[in-house]
C-alpha cells in the first residue's frame, strides 16, 4: 500500500510532501522536500491497512529521528523518480 501526504510543514514553497509504503516487515518512507527517506518497524497496532494511522506512526518516527536508512527505502525513491520521469 502507498499513501501520499502533505504535512504543510514549510520545506519547500509546496509544503512537506512524505511517500510511504506499507511493505510486508516495515514501512519505507520518502520526504521529497527535504530528499531523505527512512525505514520504520511496522505498527504495532492492528490495522496496517489504515493510511491515517500509518501516516501518524509514521510522523510520529520521524519527528524522534527513529528511522534507518535501508536499501527497501532507497528503492522507494528510484521507483519515486522513474514515476516522474514517465
Amino acid at each position: 500500500m502507498r499513501i501520499e501526504w502533505n504535512t504543510g510543514r514549510g520545506y519547500s514553497a509546496e509544503g512537506q510532501r512524505i511517500v510511504a509504503e506499507v511493505l510486508s516487515d516495515c514501512v519505507v518512507f520518502y520526504d521529497t522536500a527535504r530528499g531523505f527517506g527512512g525505514t520504520v518497524s511496522l505498527p504495532s497496532f492492528a490495522g496496517v491497512g489504515d493510511a491515517d494511522a500509518v501516516q501518524r506512526h509514521v510522523m510520529r518516527c520521524y519527528d524522534r529521528n527513529d528511522y534507518k536508512s535501508t536499501p527497501e527505502d532507497r528503492a522507494l525513491f528510484n521507483r519515486i523518480v522513474r514515476e516522474a520521469q514517465q
